[in-house]
């Protein structure tokens, strides 16, 4: 409907559209063998901003973006005590699983990897660049029509993993993206 009328229309992560996040994917290009994946960060499953949509996404999209893979199950694992966290467990087409550590006590996001060489976090090694790559491409997309920040395809495979999480959270059965 949005390209049909020609309004720009868009919704994603700004950690995933960053150019931290591009550098960490090409570093993921040149590891071999990763074995799981496991990312830390804030989410509030009852947000009145729509429960764990709201924060979750910057934890669900840097990791398509990152590994360019189709996510295609997730189940929530839910911690009944106050202020503890939960997770949620991913699982890619390949057969690669990432574990979502939803923080409660600590406003951030961190990624670790495993390799046959352990565990190594990812980071940027580039200096933070101002404005970030999110707001260059937005501002290009609303100025010029140039772009596609979150294109539509990563848009609603995100949300469907969301969903699914979201699902899962409810239920507290598997829920397919």
């Amino acid at each position: 409907m949005a390209r049909t009328v020609g309004t720009p229309v868009t919704s994603y992560s700004s950690i995933a559209h960053s150019y931290a996040t591009e550098d960490m994917r090409e570093q993921l290009a040149n590891m071999k063998d990763i074995n799981q994946v496991t990312c830390y960060g804030k989410a509030d499953i009852n947000s009145i901003y729509g429960g764990f949509f709201f924060y979750g996404v910057h934890m669900v999209e840097p990791l398509i973006y990152m590994f360019d893979e189709k996510i295609i199950s997730a189940r929530f694992n839910k911690n009944d005590k106050e202020n503890l966290n939960s997770s949620a467990s991913l699982v890619f087409e390949n057969g690669r699983m990432a574990t979502l550590i939803i923080t409660s006590k600590k406003y951030g996001w961190q990624t670790f990897v495993e390799t046959d060489e352990g565990v190594v976090e990812l980071k940027s090694k580039k200096e933070k660049v101002d404005p970030d790559r999110n707001y260059v491409e937005y501002g290009n997309y609303v100025q010029y029509r140039k772009g596609n920040p979150g294109a539509t395809k990563s848009i609603i495979h995100g949300i469907a993993v969301l969903e699914a999480i979201q699902k899962s959270i409810i239920t507290g059965q598997l829920g397919n993206c």
